[in-house]
């Protein structure tokens, strides 16, 4: 048997273009010559075990609970801000940082890992490569509270929606240009 530790896999840049040029935006598959193959919810929950059922919907209402702490996070931006004025914007060890400078466990630590954790990991996108984005807040504080969300099914709607920008992207490219674009290679 194979140790984890032993196993190594390479990311192979040009082969990961080379897949990527092949994704069909009408239909959100890889069409190859073979014929064609797609990610699919089941792929999500088998590689990332990420939840494709729940019961907490985002419009419902927030108990205070989860309203104080959704008011709490914005205030930590603001103070990052700050703190990081120089660097015009704080970035993810900033974030990481800043709740690591005391031993507290408190809810609005838990709720901003599980924000730096949506934003780099479950809802990538070019403006998120660097900071944490705070759209994801109301759903970390729901998290945060131990409800459940089917995270996979945003996963698989957010890699469709990146790798969709990749080719419109890609399709626009001058020499002028830099094209930035987010897709998660890893899971790819």
């Amino acid at each position: 048997m194979l140790a984890y530790s032993d196993l190594e896999i390479y990311r192979v840049k040009s082969s990961l273009d080379q897949l990527v040029s092949y994704w069909s935006k009408a239909t959100h598959t890889f069409i190859v010559n073979w014929g064609e193959f797609t990610i699919t919810l089941e792929d999500v929950y088998a590689l990332l075990l990420l939840p494709i059922c729940g019961t907490t919907s985002l419009v419902s209402p927030l108990s205070n609970d989860e309203q104080s702490l959704l008011s709490s996070l914005p205030i930590v931006v603001e103070d990052l801000k700050k703190r990081y004025m120089k660097k015009k914007q704080y970035d993810l060890l900033d974030w990481v940082r800043y709740f690591h400078q005391e031993d507290s466990q408190d809810l609005v630590e838990l709720a901003s890992c599980i924000s730096l954790w949506l934003s780099r990991y479950i809802f990538p996108s070019k403006t998120s490569r660097r900071t944490v984005q705070s759209t994801v807040f109301l759903l970390a504080c729901r998290l945060a509270y131990g409800k459940h969300f089917p995270l996979g099914a945003a996963y698989l709607g957010t890699l469709y929606h990146n790798l969709d920008s990749v080719i419109t992207d890609a399709n626009s490219y001058s020499e002028n240009k830099e094209v930035i674009s987010s897709i998660d290679a890893c899971f790819l």
